[in-house]
């Protein structure tokens, strides 16, 4: 059984992750806490990199990881950090780093640009973060409509991200330039 503080802190977790996510737009169908201290989040569309790109991906999921350093008011090491799941999904979207921690590329891009960037978005919007967190503890769950209601509640809305241009836009756009220019 987990402790009432864990539990706190595991609900704060997950909600940073759904409110961070509907900040970019992404879907989820619930997030769920246990009294057992497992928990997740189910989302629509788990496709960060072709939709919201590799960057936004990775805010959604150090939200987590910005959220227990908020929660317990300490600061954490990212490398060490206990949320397995979350760790591997930023490996995941940074495939190039072949799962090794001490690779530069990736400690640059965390530490220098989407941490700050995440911790930035969490505290931003902790009081809604904090909101989600106390209906989680007092459902266990929070589905779709619940959260949108929250959502709305504390007037969050999802920001417009520039999101990557196709092949194909790229060619379509390039061909209206040239009839214009003609």
């Amino acid at each position: 059984m987990t402790t009432a503080v864990t539990l706190h802190s595991i609900c704060h977790h997950e909600a940073a992750h759904g409110v961070i996510g509907h900040l970019i737009g992404q879907s989820f169908r619930s997030i769920t806490v246990n009294p057992l201290g497992v928990s997740s989040c189910y989302w629509y569309n788990t496709h960060f990199t072709v939709s919201h790109g590799m960057s936004w991906g990775v805010v959604v999921l150090l939200a987590g990881f910005a959220a227990d350093e908020k929660y317990s008011n300490k600061k954490y090491d990212l490398e060490s950090w206990h949320y397995e799941g979350d760790r591997l999904g930023i490996l995941e979207l940074y495939e190039f780093a072949r799962g090794d921690w001490n690779y530069k590329p990736l400690q640059s891009a965390l530490h220098d640009n989407l941490l700050p960037r995440t911790r930035s978005l969490v505290d931003k919007h902790w009081t809604t973060i904090e909101y989600v967190a106390d209906y989680l503890l007092s459902e266990n769950r929070i589905s779709r409509k619940p959260f949108l209601d929250i959502m709305e509640q504390h007037d969050i809305k999802p920001m417009m991200i520039r999101r990557p241009m196709t092949r194909q836009k790229k060619g379509r756009l390039l061909q209206m330039i040239r009839r214009k220019r003609t």
